[in-house]
């Protein structure tokens, strides 16, 4: 089969190779200093460091199906009531492996 070139294909051929070019452009840019809001600074500011070491704390669902349930060591498997309980007092920043609605919008 011999290869035909139209008029079609060299203005895509063209078109795309000059918007792909110029994406590595904005990626290579340096960018500019981020500044962090004020009031995000002062809230970290206010948080004590267990308050902190809660935002990063993950947990399995109290609420979870057998096959979660499964996939989730038996020992750190977390009440309902425990899992509230940190959620509130700010030790827990969210859940994986859950499936019931209700039980996370309580959360």
């Amino acid at each position: 089969m011999p290869f035909r070139s139209t008029r079609r294909g060299l203005l895509l051929g063209a078109g795309s190779f000059a918007l792909l070019s110029q994406v590595p452009m904005g990626l290579a840019l340096p960018r500019g200093a981020a500044k962090t809001p004020a009031f995000v600074d002062a809230l970290i500011a206010r948080m004590t460091v267990e308050e902190k070491a809660g935002q990063l704390t993950l947990s399995g669902s109290a609420q979870q199906t057998d096959a979660a349930a499964a996939a989730n060591p038996v020992n750190l498997r977390p009440t309902a009531e425990g899992q509230l309980a940190a959620a509130r007092a700010g030790r827990l920043t969210g859940v994986f492996n859950g499936s019931n609605v209700r039980w996370h919008q309580q959360l």
